[in-house]
């Protein structure tokens, strides 16, 4: 559950996604997301991935602030359990990295940028393939 500190509209940009990381990746909680994000389509996305991929387990490998933009870049991996982008549970394991851009405006993240490695991703659950060319020779 996300810590009740009250709203700060001068709180740290890089503290605000520290805790939204925490609160939705590392607990999978989205109850009171509303606190932290002012970005409807952030919080419709956060609660499909997690249905999709409720054993999620993301590893933070840099989280670098620059005045009210926060860079992210993660290595996750999970079971595909549920309908994702349009893909219905395969129940396969997947790993793969990410990299996001949060916005923060008045002590909320009021938009976002989220690049998933979906390529591997895919491939791993088994909605992509490889396909191999003969050889002309």
């Amino acid at each position: 559950m996300i810590a009740r500190q009250g709203h700060k509209a001068n709180a740290d940009p890089k503290t605000i996604v520290d805790r939204f990381l925490r609160a939705v990746f590392d607990e999978h909680d989205v109850t009171g997301i509303d606190e932290l994000v002012a970005n409807e389509s952030l919080i419709g996305v956060l609660r499909g991935f997690l249905a999709a991929c409720p054993d999620l387990e993301l590893t933070r490998e840099h989280l670098v602030a620059e005045g009210n933009m926060v860079a992210v870049r993660v290595s996750a991996e999970a079971t595909h359990l549920g309908e994702l982008r349009g893909i219905p549970a395969t129940g396969k394991r997947w790993s793969a990295t990410a990299s996001a851009w949060y916005l923060v405006e008045d002590g909320k993240i009021a938009d976002y940028s989220v690049n998933w490695d979906w390529l591997a991703i895919f491939e791993q659950v088994g909605a992509v393939r490889w396909v191999h060319l003969a050889s002309d020779h």
